[in-house]
């Protein structure tokens, strides 16, 4: 790969990890860095975790119309390394905490915005793991936000396991060129429809709070109804992924995200 001022372009396809190039090494002496995060000795675990996850975590602002997610590398402010190492001697001592690590992108805005704010955070979760970190972490992107609101950076939050898994459900469904959602009959529950929708809103109107999602009513001349679902309906997997076990709100934000990304596709 090759380098040319914040950004390192090599030659990957794809973003679903972070790229390998960052490296994280572990630096074993005491240094004093301006702007890193101070982790106080002797007090609490808890208080050494909410502590650490007050790291900032800045990167390099990139140009957007030249630098592409897809292909381009964001590279991480030095402060930003040194305060993922603090953070990572705190997740080590915890090993079942586990945290969520949003990306942000500052302006201008542009189209590629959501994807350099999902770089930044799984970046920033690969260099936890290469200093050894074991840790559930998911990578979320917050997409573009205005610069007197923070700018280009993540945030680390503590989450359960249960959250990882969802967050990392939800960022399958915002970069989606079809939404698949599998139906069951209540009357035939051996039988599965698995029905794609490309366009949105689907037309499908839902009993608040039941779970299953159960489908009440298809809007007419829907995507839904051009596909031949039907009222009564309960929805048993978004995204291939089984929803069953779910609860209403959790399962209904999925439909709601997937939705939103199939009338973003449309606009662009």
């Amino acid at each position: 790969s090759s380098c040319f001022g914040d950004v390192v372009i090599g030659n990957q396809a794809h973003l679903p990890v972070a790229m390998a190039c960052c490296c994280a090494s572990v630096n074993n002496e005491a240094e004093v860095i301006e702007g890193a995060v101070e982790i106080p000795q002797g007090v609490s675990p808890a208080e050494r975790l909410q502590a650490a996850l007050r790291a900032e975590l800045f990167f390099h602002g990139v140009d957007l119309a030249k630098f592409d997610p897809e292909v381009h590398e964001n590279k991480m402010k030095d402060v930003t390394k040194e305060n993922l190492r603090r953070v990572a001697e705190v997740l080590k001592e915890n090993p079942d905490q586990c945290i969520q690590i949003c990306g942000y992108c500052g302006p201008p805005q542009h189209g590629r915005a959501l994807l350099l704010s999902l770089q930044r955070p799984r970046l920033a979760r690969k260099y936890l793991q290469d200093l050894g970190c074991t840790n559930s972490i998911a990578a979320y992107p917050m997409g573009y936000t205005l610069e007197d609101k923070g700018g280009p950076r993540c945030e680390t939050a503590p989450c359960t396991a249960e959250q990882v898994v969802h967050y990392e459900a939800e960022v399958e469904l915002m970069f989606i060129h079809e939404l698949p959602i599998t139906f069951y009959d209540p009357e035939r529950p051996e039988e599965a429809h698995r029905v794609l929708f490309h366009k949105a809103p689907l037309g499908l109107r839902f009993r608040v709070g039941a779970a299953p999602i159960t489908l009440i009513m298809v809007d007419k001349e829907s995507p839904a109804e051009k596909l031949g679902v039907k009222p009564g309906w309960k929805v048993k997997e978004i995204n291939d992924r089984d929803v069953l076990g779910f609860r209403y709100e959790e399962a209904y934000h999925r439909i709601v995200v997937g939705s939103k990304t199939l009338k973003l596709n449309a606009l662009n």
